[in-house]
C-alpha cells in the first residue's frame, strides 16, 4: 500500500472552495459532491480531474456561457436568495486558464450542475510504485509545529457555510471557543450578548456586510466596542483592506486562510 502525496497551490484551493461553496450554497435540498479522478499517472507528476457536482437549482442553458462573467449570476431573484456579488467563478475561472486549463459546465434548469476541470499536478510518492492507487487529501494542515495552544472565545462571521466550518476547524484546532453568525445583523446581536477575544468579519455579505457591522459594534455601548476585528476578505479583494481598516478593523487576512496565519493573529491580538 503507498500513497500519493499531492501539493496543492493556495490558488487551487481558492477554486475549490468558491465551487464547492457555491454548490452548497445552491442546493437547498439533495446533495454536493466533490470527486478527483486520476485520469493518467507518471513517475513524477498525475493528471487530475476535479469534479463538484450537485442537484441544487441548475443553470439554464442560455446563461451557462454568462457564468464565468464578473458579477454575473442567473438573475437577480437568485441574487436576492443566496446574497453574493457574482465574482467567485469569474475569479475561479482565470485561475484555472492561467494554470493551463479550463473550468467545464454541465447543468439544466432545475436538475443541478457539474463543474470540472483537468490539471497536471507533481507528485510524490510514499511506498512501492506498483500497487493499487490510493490518493490521501488534508483538509486542515498540520500544526504539531505551532505548539501554543489558545484559550480565547472567537465569533465567526460569514454567511458561506464552507467558509464557516473552515475557519472554524482553524480555530477549534488551535483551542479556540467558536460562535459564528451568518450576516452582519446576527453579528451585531452576538456581540451584544457575549464578550468575545477575537472577532473574524467576511466583508460581503446579504442582509449586512462586514462594514457595516463592525462600524455599529464600534459603538461604546457595545461590549466588543474594544474587540479585536479581523476582516476576511476574498483575494481579488486584498487591495481593498484600506476600506477595511477605515471601517474600524484591526487586520485583514485573504480567504481561503491558513492555519500559521490564524495563530499569527492569534499570537498578536491575544497577547494585546
Amino acid at each position: 500500500m503507498y500513497k500519493i502525496c499531492i501539493k496543492f497551490r493556495g490558488s487551487l484551493k481558492q477554486v475549490l472552495l468558491n465551487l464547492i461553496s457555491n454548490a452548497i450554497k445552491f442546493t437547498q435540498m439533495g446533495y454536493v459532491e466533490f470527486a478527483i479522478e486520476v485520469i493518467k499517472l507518471e513517475a513524477d507528476r498525475t493528471f487530475l480531474r476535479f469534479r463538484i457536482s450537485d442537484s441544487g437549482v441548475g443553470i439554464d442553458k442560455k446563461q451557462q456561457a454568462l457564468v464565468f462573467e464578473k458579477f454575473a449570476q442567473e438573475d437577480n431573484s437568485t441574487t436576492r436568495q443566496f446574497g453574493g456579488t457574482g465574482l467567485g467563478l469569474s475569479i475561479s475561472s482565470q485561475i484555472v486558464a492561467s494554470m493551463g486549463s479550463k473550468i467545464n459546465l454541465s447543468s439544466a434548469k432545475g436538475q443541478g450542475s457539474s463543474f470540472w476541470f483537468d490539471l497536471e499536478l507533481p507528485v510524490e510518492w510514499q511506498g512501492p510504485e506498483n500497487e493499487k492507487v490510493a490518493t490521501s487529501f488534508s483538509r486542515i494542515p498540520n500544526s504539531g509545529s505551532l505548539k501554543q495552544r489558545f484559550q480565547a472565545d472567537a465569533l465567526v462571521v460569514d454567511d458561506d457555510s464552507t467558509n464557516q466550518l473552515v475557519t472554524s476547524q482553524l480555530l477549534r484546532h488551535l483551542g479556540c471557543n467558536v460562535r459564528i453568525a451568518k450576516n452582519g445583523v446576527e453579528a451585531i446581536a452576538c456581540s451584544m450578548e457575549e464578550a468575545f477575544d477575537l472577532i473574524f468579519m467576511d466583508c460581503q455579505m446579504p442582509i449586512m456586510d462586514g462594514y457595516t457591522a463592525t462600524e455599529k459594534i464600534r459603538h461604546v455601548d457595545n461590549p466588543n466596542c474594544r474587540t479585536p476585528i479581523i476582516a476576511l476578505t476574498a483575494n481579488a479583494l486584498i487591495d481593498d483592506g484600506t476600506k477595511c481598516l477605515q471601517a474600524g478593523m484591526d487586520a485583514y487576512l485573504p480567504k481561503p486562510t491558513e492555519l500559521n496565519r490564524i495563530a499569527e493573529i492569534l499570537e498578536i491580538f491575544l497577547d494585546q
